[in-house]
């Protein structure tokens, strides 16, 4: 029946029973219908041109089908059909819906290049090999829904006018759809379950919605693009997920599913938010040089890998609070333009945020932390919260803060520290410091930190840190290993502008006492002396009782030696005071007296050394008062 011509309907079917059919180049102005007949070898319909529906439907069986280059003006149903061989639709085209429902069986199916103007529908129907529809064009909706089974199908270069929607669906094999183009959206939810799943390069203008399925292979998203959201949500599960280079216009929702393998979202952009949160649990999430618009909220999830977020950008929120759980945690180099919060969470981990710029806020109240927080090189715009957190220690080089640094307030308590944990704050910076008594490590590390003004909100009462006792303030600083002037400059400084200018001077008398307590040879003789006579510049009372002291033993033994009784008390009271102060001459007749006796005489010469000797520190001292 080669180039047969029927102007009207071709009818076989009512259980008709054939064995090799060939149509080709046939043309059927009507229906070409085989409902419930029977094709036990092969059906050629190459190059056929008919022109109303194709019917393969109620029960008809084929061994293979060859609907190559056909054109069919309707639709092509096969509906409960059964295909033992492969059913060929290479570059054929289709007018109206491509139906293949009801339970219909095929071993494989190509439909390479072709095109359906209609739909396409697989629904409750298995085919047990490949499904090949690469560079078709559908341009309505392509349905693969109602417990289809499937093993391996391709979508390469596929183009979908509306809607492709797999619903409650099993897919065996590998699902290959890159660089597919879908006008709507892309459907893969109602607990439909697939293994190794390829979307590189898709293109879809609408949503991508994965709720409630299981994913147990591989998703390759890579270079993905979205115009809508993309929705991994109500308990889906995944094992490894890439999404190198994906864009998403809208939103990316990660809520109460679970990841076994990877989530890969390097390069990622969203100009939407990130949603991580309500349960959701993961294994290693990479967020390497991600862009997020929006928020990032992981509040109430549990990651057991690595969480990778070096250089991410954040327009948004970092959310990681609600008694999040996480293990290593990354966050070098990275923006985030709103707060950071890791309230009540848990960190069994390392904390790396290096270099890292927070537009806000920056809170880690109440989270745990078991192992070492490094923000080394911060910049937070506004205040550092640590108030109620447990930490093994903190690193804060380099960090500035723009607000506040709080380690306690009336609301959340003190930080709490491990035994042994040491805060470090080398170099770093904040407007206001403050906390409370208890809130300090066993260890500190002050050196070149700065700031502003002590006390801030949400103090305390009756915590004023300005009125605090010099000793404890003293004890403070001694937390620190080695010694450094710095830190008690820096307070005293602090302290002197809020008014307390005896505090201050303590607190720079015991800078001095450290520093003499660790120097040795000449450096400690030199302090050493200094703060014998003048208590380091901030004790000169000291030298005015040195002086008295000199003065009276000047003066008895000036009496008691030989020409000294005969001069009298007064004179030798007159004569040692003279001796004693430098430069000034009180009376020149007392510089032409020869003291008579060897060690009267060797006393004088070190009585008047002493003099400059006391002159000197007190004009040192003078000096620091000055400045």
């Amino acid at each position: 029946m080669n180039e047969v011509e029927v102007s009207g309907n071709l009818l076989m079917r009512g259980k008709a029973s054939f064995t090799n059919v060939e149509l080709i180049g046939a043309k059927v102005g009507g229906n070409l219908s085989m409902v419930g007949s029977g094709f036990t070898g092969v059906l050629n319909t190459y190059g056929a041109e008919i022109g109303g529906n194709l019917f393969m439907s109620g029960g008809a069986k084929f061994g293979e089908v060859w609907l190559i280059d056909a054109k069919v003006g309707g639709g092509v149903t096969m509906d409960g059909s059964n295909v033992a061989g492969t059913l060929f639709m290479d570059r054929t085209q289709v007018g109206g819906i491509l139906s293949m429902r009801n339970k219909a069986k095929t071993s494989n199916v190509r439909l390479f290049d072709s095109k359906v103007r209609g739909n396409v529908e697989i629904e409750g129907s298995t085919i047990a090999g490949t499904l090949g529809m690469a560079g078709m064009e559908v341009n309505g909706n392509l349905f693969m829904v109602g417990t289809a089974q499937l093993a391996d199908v391709t979508l390469l270069d596929a183009k979908v006018g509306r809607v492709l929607e797999i619903r409650g669906s099993t897919f065996a094999g590998t699902l290959t759809m890159d660089r597919a183009e879908i006008g709507g959206g892309l459907i893969m939810s109602g607990q439909s379950k697939f293994a190794n799943v390829r979307l590189s390069g898709v293109r879809v203008d609408a949503n991508v919605l994965m709720d409630g399925s299981e994913f147990s292979g591989a998703l390759v998203m890579d270079g993905m693009q979205v115009g809508g959201s993309l929705f991994m949500r109500r308990k889906a599960k995944f094992a490894d997920v890439r999404l190198f280079g994906a864009k998403v216009l809208g939103n990316v929702e990660v809520q109460s599913s679970t990841f076994t393998g990877a989530l890969d979202m390097d390069g990622a952009e969203v100009d939407g938010s990130l949603f991580m949160r309500g349960g959701a649990e993961f294994a290693d999430v990479r967020l390497q040089g991600t862009r997020v618009g929006g928020v990032l909220d992981m509040e109430g999830s549990t990651f057991g890998g690595l969480l990778n977020m070096e250089s991410l950008e954040l327009g948004g929120n970092l959310l990681m609070s609600r008694e999040s759980e996480f293990v290593d945690v990354w966050l070098l180099g990275a923006e985030v333009g709103g707060q950071l919060a890791t309230f009540r969470s848990k960190f069994s981990g390392k904390v790396h945020m290096e270099r890292t710029k927070v537009g806000r806020d920056l809170f880690l109240r109440e989270a745990q932390f078991s192992k070492s927080v490094d923000l080394l090189f911060v910049h937070v715009s506004g205040n550092l919260d640590v108030s109620g957190a447990q930490f093994s220690s903190l690193d804060l080089s380099g960090t500035q803060i723009s607000g506040e640094l709080a380690l306690g307030s009336s609301t959340h308590g003190p930080a709490k520290w491990n035994p042994g944990a040491k805060l470090i704050l080398r170099n770093a910076g904040a407007s206001t410091l403050q906390d409370l008594p208890d809130a300090w490590p066993e260890k500190l590390e002050l050196d070149g930190f700065k700031y502003d003004h002590l006390g801030g909100f949400k103090a305390d009462e009756g915590s004023d840190m300005a009125r605090r006792e010099t000793k404890w303030w003293i004890d403070w600083l001694k937390k620190q290993d080695d010694y450094s002037p710095q830190p008690y400059q820096q307070l005293a400084k602090i302290l002197r502008a809020a008014g307390n200018d005896d505090k201050a001077d303590d607190i720079l008398y015991a800078s001095l006492e450290r520093k003499r307590s660790g120097e040795t040879g000449g450096e400690w003789v030199r302090l050493t002396v200094n703060w014998a006579v003048t208590g380091h510049g901030y004790r000169l009372y000291n030298a005015l009782g040195w002086m008295l002291l000199l003065w009276t033993i000047g003066t008895i033994i000036f009496w008691r030696s030989r020409g000294g009784k005969r001069l009298g008390s007064a004179f030798a009271i007159g004569y040692s005071l003279d001796m004693l102060l430098p430069v000034v001459k009180l009376r020149e007749c007392h510089y032409d007296i020869d003291v008579e006796g060897r060690w009267p005489r060797f006393y004088f010469y070190v009585h008047q050394l002493a003099g400059y000797v006391l002159a000197y520190f007190v004009i040192v001292g003078l000096a620091r008062i000055a400045d």
